[in-house]
Formats: C-alpha cells, sequence, structure tokens
C-alpha cells in the first residue's frame, strides 16, 4: 500500500505541495488543524571567483519552511466560518544573517473567511493572491524559480528587488485584500481588492488594486488559466508622478502518474517603479517566462528541469540606478536553467538535489553586479505535515 502510495506521488510530479494539515481538535464540528513544512539542506553558489556555502533551513521567506494553524467553525450543512494564520521559520535566523527572513518565525499569512457551498467563498487579509494562483503553475522547484513572472517583486528595485512578497501590489502574497472564489462546473474563478494603503510614509501610497483569475480544468489532469492584477500607485511626494502598474498572466499545466509539465508567461508593465529611495520612477515593460518538465523515472524517483526568463524594456532613461546603461533600452533580469531530481522516501518526505546556471553573458542591471553565469546547486530534505 506505502509502494502504491508513493508511486502516486511520485507519479504526480511536483504538483503543488501536498496539504497534510493535521486536525488536533474536533468537537460538533468545531475544528483546529496544524500544519506546514519543513525544509532543511546544503546549497553552494558559485558568483564570478567567489562561493558562499551555506547550511540553511530556507532562508528565503517565499521559499522558507512554514507552520499554519486554521481554526473552523461549521455554522450549517452549507457554510462554515475559518481562521488561518502562517509563519515563516528560520531556525538560523539572526537580525543581521543578511538573509530575506531574519526572524525565527516570520509572518507570511493571516485571514478569515466564510466558505458557502452554494455561494462560494470569501476571505479577507493577508492571502494569497489571484495572479499568485496561476504563478503557481511553475512554482516547482525547493531553490529556485519565481522570478521569471515576478510574483513576489517589492515595488523598489535596486536594494530591495525581488525580496519583497508581492503583498503591496497583490501579486504574491496580498496585504489587507478581500477576496472572492467560486467554482462552477470546470471552472474556477476569483476576485481581489485591496483598498488605500501607504507602504512608507512620505514615500509611496496604494491607491487600490485589483484582480481576477480563471482556471479551467479541460480534461483529466490539464488545467489552463489566465489572471490579471492592476495597482495604482502614488509616489507624488517623491518623483511628482502616479504609476499604474499591470501584470497579466497565463499558464497550462498538466499532471498524471507519468509526467508533469507546466508553462506560464507574464506581460508587467512598470515591473520596477521605483529606484531604491529615489523616487525615480522609469517607464517600463516586462516579458517572462517560466517553464518545467518532469518524469517519473523509477517507483518513487523523478528527474526535472525548468526554466526562468524575464526581460524589460525601459522606455526613459533615467538617472539613479540605471545611469550606466547608457543608450541601452532593454535588458535581461533573468535567463537560467534548473535541473534536478528526488526521490520520496513517503507521501510527505522526499530529498530533492537542485542544480541552476544562469544564461546571461554579461551582468546587465549595474555595471558592479556579477550576477551573470552564476551557478547555485544544492540538496534539500522536504517534510510536509
Amino acid at each position: 500500500m506505502l509502494k502504491k502510495s508513493l508511486s502516486i506521488v511520485a507519479g504526480s510530479l511536483l504538483v503543488a505541495s501536498i496539504s497534510n494539515a493535521t486536525e488536533i481538535y474536533n468537537n460538533d464540528g468545531n475544528t483546529i488543524a496544524i500544519g506546514g513544512t519543513m525544509k532543511f539542506g546544503y546549497q553552494s553558489t558559485t558568483n564570478g571567483s567567489d562561493t558562499n556555502n551555506l547550511v540553511f533551513v530556507s532562508q528565503d521567506k517565499n521559499k522558507s519552511s512554514k507552520l499554519s494553524i486554521t481554526g473552523t467553525r461549521a455554522v450549517n450543512d452549507d457554510m462554515k466560518v475559518f481562521a488561518t494564520y502562517e509563519w515563516g521559520i528560520n531556525p538560523l535566523a539572526t537580525k543581521n544573517d543578511g538573509t530575506d527572513q531574519k526572524d525565527f518565525f516570520t509572518p507570511r499569512q493571516g485571514f478569515a473567511g466564510v466558505d458557502h457551498k452554494t455561494f462560494g467563498k470569501f476571505t479577507f487579509g493577508k492571502q494569497v493572491g489571484v495572479y499568485h494562483d496561476v504563478s503557481a503553475f511553475t512554482e516547482k522547484f525547493d531553490l529556485t524559480g519565481t522570478n521569471g513572472v515576478a510574483p513576489y517583486t517589492s515595488i523598489f528595485n535596486g536594494t530591495s528587488g525581488q525580496a519583497g512578497d508581492g503583498g503591496f501590489t497583490g501579486v504574491g502574497r496580498a496585504d489587507g485584500a478581500a477576496r472572492y472564489d467560486r467554482k462552477d462546473g470546470p471552472v474556477a474563478y476569483g476576485f481581489q481588492y485591496q483598498a488605500h494603503s501607504t507602504y512608507s510614509t512620505g514615500v509611496v501610497d496604494r491607491d487600490y488594486s485589483a484582480g481576477a483569475v480563471v482556471i479551467g480544468d479541460v480534461a483529466q489532469g490539464l488545467k489552463i488559466g489566465g489572471a490579471f492584477n492592476f495597482a495604482k500607485l502614488d509616489v507624488t511626494s517623491l518623483s511628482g508622478e502616479k504609476v499604474d502598474r499591470m501584470d497579466g498572466i497565463l499558464g497550462i499545466s498538466y499532471n498524471d502518474d507519468r509526467f508533469s509539465f507546466g508553462l506560464t508567461g507574464s506581460y508587467n508593465t512598470n515591473l520596477y517603479q521605483l529606484l531604491a529611495n529615489t523616487g525615480v520612477a522609469p517607464e517600463t515593460a516586462s516579458i517572462g517566462e517560466e517553464a518545467f518538465f518532469a518524469v517519473k523515472v523509477a517507483q518513487n524517483q523523478q528527474v526535472f528541469i525548468g526554466n526562468n526568463f524575464q526581460t524589460t524594456s525601459y522606455k526613459t532613461n533615467d538617472a539613479g540606478l540605471y545611469a550606466n546603461k547608457g543608450n541601452t533600452k532593454s535588458t535581461t533580469e533573468y535567463n537560467y536553467v534548473s535541473v534536478g531530481a528526488r526521490n520520496y522516501f513517503t507521501p510527505q518526505a522526499y530529498v530533492s538535489v537542485e542544480y541552476s546556471y544562469d544564461l546571461r553573458g554579461k551582468s546587465d542591471i549595474n555595471n558592479s553586479w556579477n550576477k551573470a553565469n552564476a551557478s547555485q546547486i544544492g540538496a534539500i530534505f522536504r517534510y510536509d505535515f
């Protein structure tokens, strides 16, 4: 029986992480469940002549180990109310360790809602945004990925860069978002709205953001989906202007007991709105792509390959971070290939080895930044509970 279960899990290949929340309390429909993921391993990154070796429990806040707790109360046979809170976990955290997650516990999500069998589900709080529902088609790697279609961008480039969680603009884990979801037959759809908020006093405000997603089950194991998100940002206190950001994404995924693949493509306007701490808002248009393919090679083993790519055109060439670009109007922000293999010990536990290589031939964002031709290799043990 265990071998059969392992075969099914390995065969489904890189589907979104298994949900294994454990119910620790149940009394007349009132439940409490805990769940999460623990990841630890070893990673080596080589950048030019510099090599950085890191023993970690996934210190990147978007790929971190995590713990969640969910409470549910059944109102009647058709409706329930619930609340979820999730933390990222980094046991190796120190305030000055240079990682994205500098605390032992880092809040990732916190939301509450109501779920009705007929009328759908409504949630409010910090939660996964509608754009992320499609970007997740290819967010399958433990060490690399997510850069091409950019669900986790910060609103600042330069010192912050990709280090955000997409919360302020709503494309990643959206801050203070109201969300409605429903499924009718093979079609699932959702809508999202964020009201006015201030990112930093005197720096930038979000007037509002809104988004929608549609995902269809078109055949056994085959999904297609599309989503968009629009954010109106006010940076008049710095650069005297307002910035419209639009993120659109299309994706396709397929999973069966032999192989799995996913492909997503995005078009983002003003992906990098602000140069760090200057208020300069160059008009940009970015095209991104992520892809992966995985195949079962033995009863509980799989191998996989993927690519992340993003190119950005700069319609203006303002001073600041991009001053050294001269007349360059476009750049490849990301272009790397990743390969790896996994072995499942149980349906919830596996070990994975991944290797990625930067395919760019030169530094693209800043002459002093030499990430081009970097390579990264790592081994990780993951347990979903």
